[in-house]
């Protein structure tokens, strides 16, 4: 006769019994069927891991879109702006940082286009066309664009703001000048930050 196996835990309802080899891992037909049935959802779960890992390796090799990296230089050139300006008031309104609250869309200053992306797209990476802005100015009266426009003949005169408001050639973009862009926007954005967090440190 062969040694009688010791009792074991079952895996799946962890009840006590004789397995019937060394191998058992449940003590019943309905045991074997939730661990089979547990043991197929990880594996497909692994496998779903495994797959998005490789779809976002596979799309970190291809060459980046003009659509992806104009938007990752426009969130640099923003910060940019934010940072430059960063102790000046709201272009539009005129209120300072301590006259502002925050917004429940998160802080309280957006980089506001004069010009907006979508109407004037060819002054989207323009300094003089984009300034700090609080948050509802921007986006909850459209920009507020009457105040912001005598704010800005305030702060860069009436010349350049009408050299703004005339005619611009298209700007198309190659991939190299975009990926150019970033990186000098990114530079930008980190200069203006250390000067910015260095002055409220300082005060």
């Amino acid at each position: 006769m062969g040694a009688v196996l010791k009792k074991k835990s079952c895996h799946v309802c962890h009840e006590k019994y004789v397995p019937y080899s060394s191998l058992s891992k449940t003590c019943s037909g309905t045991c074997a069927l939730a661990h089979h049935k547990r043991q197929e959802a990880k594996k497909a779960k692994q496998e779903r891991k495994e797959f998005n890992r490789e779809t976002k390796r596979r799309k970190a090799a291809l060459p980046p879109s003009k659509n992806r990296l104009k938007a990752d230089v426009q969130k640099e050139f923003n910060a940019f702006v934010r940072f430059r300006d960063f102790d000046k008031p709201c272009i539009s309104c005129g209120r300072y940082e301590n006259e502002i609250q925050h917004s429940d869309r998160g802080g309280k200053w957006d980089c506001g286009h004069y010009l907006s992306v979508g109407s004037t797209p060819e002054l989207r990476f323009n300094e003089f066309n984009a300034h700090k802005q609080c948050k509802s100015c921007n986006r909850n009266k459209s920009g507020n664009a009457g105040k912001y426009r005598v704010g800005l003949v305030k702060k860069i005169g009436a010349d350049l703001v009408d050299w703004l408001e005339g005619p611009h050639e298209l700007n198309k973009y190659t991939i190299d000048e975009l990926q150019w862009l970033l990186a000098f926007y990114k530079d930008r954005a980190k200069e203006f930050k250390a000067i910015a967090d260095d002055h409220m440190g300082s005060t």
